[in-house]
């Protein structure tokens, strides 16, 4: 990342087999360019897929200040791969941050990784940089991340149907909308 006086310090987080560090421009490739132009990976997170070339990908990943947003690299240890991005934006004003996920072609390992590394980084934003809430919007069909985020002590706050478009444009789908306070957040795993 791209060091400037508004910076704040970059995300370390250690687990066993998973580690979790604020994206770098070191980490375009072709390969995660692909990513952002794959309409399942993106549509669910309400974004466009886009045609990236490297030297893009690098602006977009030094654009994260790690103190009004952050994209944290989910990096398998056995490997050193990058497999996801876990992506938070903060609103100041009320100490709010929404988080996504973009899982890289291996969805597993990335949901492993955001198993391993939910907690710690659900506990950073409320403890490093004063959150009082975390929201995010799931599509209702991913079961395996809304079980995860239920675990992780999320309320369910809301159903909004027919919220975002299919990928392709053959529909909509419905999203769940979460909350999270601090005095909600449990270890679950």
């Amino acid at each position: 990342m791209t060091a400037n006086a508004a910076s704040g310090p970059p995300v370390l987080i250690d687990t066993p087999r998973f580690r979790g560090r604020s994206a770098r421009p070191s980490d375009a490739t072709q390969d995660i360019a692909d990513w952002f132009s794959d309409p399942d990976r993106v549509g669910p997170l309400n974004m466009p897929p886009r045609k990236l070339a490297v030297p893009d990908l690098r602006r977009f990943l030094a654009g994260f200040d790690n103190r009004s947003r952050f994209l944290v690299a989910l990096i398998d240890k056995q490997d050193d791969r990058l497999c996801g991005f876990y992506h938070a934006e903060f609103n100041a004003l009320h100490r709010i941050s929404r988080i996504s996920f973009l899982n890289g072609p291996n969805g597993p390992q990335a949901r492993k990784a955001m198993i391993a590394l939910g907690y710690p980084l659900l506990d950073l934003q409320f403890r490093r940089f004063g959150m009082e809430k975390i929201v995010a919007q799931v599509l209702a069909g991913n079961l395996p991340v809304c079980r995860h985020l239920d675990r992780l002590g999320f309320q369910r706050e809301g159903y909004l149907r027919g919220q975002v478009r299919a990928p392709g444009g053959a529909g909509r789908l419905d999203q769940v909308l979460f909350g999270l306070l601090p005095g909600d957040l449990r270890r679950a795993y």
